[in-house]
């Protein structure tokens, strides 16, 4: 049976789903979001629900935390909320999760929706999925590496979640801009307030001379964030 972590403060909501989808899943229910980041660093899991309405964050701060995991990458994510609001369900979309849960859904709909998606994932077509590549970089989310035309490009830690998210976000919507602090929270998820302005500015520079694309470019939007562009 596959493994569904769900992280939700809601206690009578962990109850009620849990046993809604206890047929197709073996539900492990998180009311605290670092316990759930906690069992996500620890364990592999097949499905990921998780509220957008925390005391203190947000799903959507919490789902970068889990990215940041190198085996939950990937995990097909659902946000679940009752504030099925247009503002929430795109963000939720172009963020990259699978699907966005309604609570007022009847439950055939929502077991229908999370199965039937889940079911989708082959993990024998892993390797596949975890190539993310636009014009000549291409990264391997399985190897934890970065070629530029056909040739690897070493990189520390911090630059590969870089130029991971910023791919991620290409192919999610290439007129997108990735905000300057949603970026930063990806990448120092930890302590983003520490982080120096300057600090950012000078990896993403040592980063555009290591990939010294001739098709793609890192480009900042002032006062804005960042985007890939093609050239």
């Amino acid at each position: 049976m596959k493994n569904l972590l769900y992280i939700d403060d809601n206690l009578d909501a962990l109850e009620l789903y849990k046993e809604m989808l206890s047929e197709n899943f073996k539900v492990h229910t998180y009311s605290s979001p670092d316990d759930g980041l906690a069992a996500a660093k620890k364990d592999e899991y097949d499905a990921i629900l998780l509220d957008i309405y925390f005391p203190g964050t947000t799903g959507f701060d919490i789902m970068l935390k889990l990215r940041s995991i190198p085996h939950m990458r990937s995990t097909p994510l659902f946000f679940i909320s009752s504030e099925n609001n247009l503002h929430n369900r795109l963000k939720a979309l172009n963020m990259g999760s699978e699907d966005f849960i309604c609570r007022y859904m009847e439950p055939e709909e929502v077991i229908t929706r999370i199965t039937k998606k889940v079911e989708k994932y082959d993990h024998s077509s892993q390797q596949e999925q975890n190539i993310l590549k636009v014009g000549d970089i291409e990264l391997d989310q399985s190897l934890l590496s970065v070629k530029c035309r056909n040739e690897y490009i070493p990189m520390t830690q911090t630059e590969y979640k870089i130029i991971y998210i910023l791919l991620k976000q290409y192919l999610l919507n290439a007129a997108s801009v990735l905000p300057k602090d949603e970026l930063i929270q990806f990448v120092w998820p930890t302590d983003p307030e520490s982080v120096f302005p300057r600090t950012l500015s000078t990896h993403l520079t040592n980063l555009r001379k290591k990939l010294d694309s001739k098709e793609v470019k890192i480009a900042s939007i002032r006062q804005n964030g960042f985007r890939l562009k093609l050239i």
